[in-house]
């Protein structure tokens, strides 16, 4: 059943979910960050032999996943021999930031990637080296899709430092600096690879904070296998999948805005759907055949 109903100032839309609605799939931007600090052998061994696969799978449900990977890509390795194979990054889908990323500084990172002044603002500063070898990519489009799922993926096996002030924890920073560019982080994840350096102990809690704010997980990593670390990048990816596969519906509205969008009578958050072309995209996980999706819009 479709139908509309016109009832005082607001209009509503009454849709019924049918097994043969129509299958979308939200986009995907993420954003890895991987630690080629000398200790980081283990796991980077683990990224290499599964990022590429990891990555077509996700694109086998969609192409619209985007990822960004900062991390050393140089095929001269060194002696800590952490690179990324370069050729994973020939595919336009795939976009790296060649750059040698350290044991502390994750987080600044990934701020100065995405909007160097708000970087500057909350603290987050990185190597000089880092801003100019960004010269390429004077801005991220992670935060410029405002349907886009956006994830973050830190690889490392230390702490992450404070911010440059020494009195403001990494993680508290870092939720301010996103907050300053969007009010709404319903949209954000957070994934963890966690290794483990016996003269540190166990990474410390300013990533763990961050999953409890934005949503998302925590592996710890150190000492798996190829054929183990390709195990957890198919949990992940399942995750990320299932929060991505929607179904979408004709709008018989399309020059009004939607208000609201409630199924059996719950109101949905803005994580939850999205309006483009004239269509209303429903997460799949909240939905079953039957149910009745009312769609509110300004009169």
């Amino acid at each position: 059943m479709n139908a509309t109903a016109y009832s005082g100032d607001s209009v509503k839309q009454y849709i019924t979910v049918t097994s043969d609605s129509h299958q979308s799939v939200r986009p995907v931007h993420m954003l890895w960050i991987v630690d080629n600090s000398g200790s980081m052998s283990d796991e980077i061994e683990g990224v290499r032999s599964g990022i590429a696969a990891f990555v077509e799978g996700l694109r086998s449900y969609s192409d619209q996943v985007q990822v960004t990977m900062i991390t050393q890509t140089s095929s001269q390795t060194g002696s800590n021999g952490l690179s990324i194979p370069a050729d994973i990054f020939q595919q336009s889908h795939i976009h790296s930031v060649n750059f040698f990323v350290d044991s502390i500084h994750k987080l600044h990172a990934l701020a100065d990637y995405i909007d160097r002044s708000a970087a500057l603002k909350h603290k987050f500063t990185n190597p000089r080296s880092f801003s100019e070898h960004l010269s390429d990519h004077p801005s991220s489009d992670f935060f410029r899709d405002s349907e886009a799922l956006k994830v973050f993926v830190v690889v490392t096996d230390d702490k992450e430092r404070p911010t440059d002030n020494e009195k403001v924890p990494a993680h508290k920073a870092f939720h301010s600096f996103l907050m300053d560019l969007t009010s709404d982080l319903s949209l954000f994840r957070f994934y963890l690879f966690a290794g483990q350096q016996s003269s540190l102990g166990f990474i410390d809690t300013e990533y763990l904070e961050l999953i409890k704010i934005l949503g998302g997980r925590k592996w710890q990593v150190n000492g798996l296998s190829p054929e183990q670390w390709s195990q957890i990048l198919v949990e992940t990816k399942q995750q990320i999948i299932s929060e991505v596969m929607q179904r979408s519906f004709d709008l018989d509205h399309p020059n009004k805005k939607v208000k609201r969008v409630s199924v059996n009578g719950e109101i949905l958050t803005s994580s939850d759907f999205y309006v483009k072309d004239d269509q209303l995209h429903v997460n799949e996980e909240n939905l079953k055949v039957d149910d009745e999706i009312e769609v509110t819009y300004d009169h």
